[in-house]
This record gives structure tokens, C-alpha cells and sequence, in this order.
């Protein structure tokens, strides 16, 4: 613990003493004789830069994390994909169960102030000739054509 306080390595040294069980330990000797220390001698130790101690990391529990980090980032990408294609607050309340309040803000910040909702049903006689556009340009519904390639010459076939 180089660049550390004196006082709080000595408050570290104190603690792992107290609590590392020599038995279990390979250096269970070294321990032994750090116990038998007296104050004045662990605070000699310590003064003079020693012991040097290290950190031992549980890579399981770290590879827990990522995956928490990883899952609450997809999570947030599928809700900003409901919310850019103006899905319900109400529907994604249901599916990902966040607050509606984070939902509005959330919408707000990918969409600005103004509400984007979704565009009107068109009126009868418009929604009657795109209908019977499709069906023509589909062949009846039995048509291969691609859907990209029928939507827009189905736009195409539509008085403006």
C-alpha cells in the first residue's frame, strides 16, 4: 500500500492479523511472528514502508457485473427501440416494467418536448384505395414481390 497514510496501513495490518487464520494460510509462519509483535514494533514496520499489501480480485463476481451492466444495456436499447417506433407508455410499462415517469422522460430525451404518437388512420375513400392498391400490385396476396418494393410502388399508385 505504497502512497497510503501510515496510520491506515497500520489500521489494515491490525485488522488482517486479527482476522487471517494462519492454519489455512502458506505463509502461516510470517503470521505467527507478526502476531507476536508488539504496537511499537508493527508501527516501526509500517514507518519504514513495509508490509507491502495487495488486492485480491473475485473474478466471478466481477464477471457477474459485466454481465448485469451488459443485460441492463440491452434492456435500455429495446425500450428506446419501442419508444423511437411510438409505442404505448402504457404497453411498455407492461413489457419492461420501468415507472411510467421514466418512460416520459426517456421519451423526451430521445424525442424532444413534442409528442410523437402515431400518424392517423387515413381517411375511408384514401384507406379504401390504398387497399386496393396493395391488392393490386400483390397479385391478390400471391405475389413474391418484396415488401419494400410493393410499399413503394404502392405509394407511387396513390393520387398526392
Amino acid at each position: 500500500m505504497t502512497g497510503v497514510d501510515p496510520r491506515v496501513q497500520l489500521l489494515a495490518l491490525a485488522f488482517l492479523l486479527a482476522t487471517a487464520a494462519p492454519e489455512t494460510s502458506p505463509n502461516a509462519p510470517a503470521l505467527r511472528r507478526l502476531r507476536e509483535l508488539s504496537s511499537e514494533d508493527l508501527v516501526q514496520l509500517v514507518n519504514a514502508g513495509y508490509p507491502r499489501a495487495e488486492v485480491t480480485l473475485d473474478f466471478r463476481s466481477i464477471e457477474h457485473g459485466l454481465r448485469m451492466i451488459r443485460d441492463r444495456r440491452d434492456h435500455d436499447a429495446r425500450l428506446d427501440h419501442f419508444i423511437q417506433h411510438g409505442a404505448t407508455t402504457a404497453l411498455m410499462h407492461q413489457l419492461f416494467r420501468v415507472p411510467v415517469a421514466a418512460i416520459k422522460a426517456r421519451r423526451v430525451q430521445l424525442l424532444g418536448k413534442h409528442r410523437q404518437r402515431r400518424p392517423r388512420m387515413p381517411r375511408p375513400h384514401v384507406r379504401d384505395a390504398i387497399h386496393a392498391a396493395w391488392w393490386q400490385i400483390r397479385g391478390g396476396g400471391g405475389s413474391t414481390a418484396r415488401p419494400s418494393s410493393s410499399t413503394s410502388r404502392c405509394t407511387n399508385a396513390l393520387p398526392t
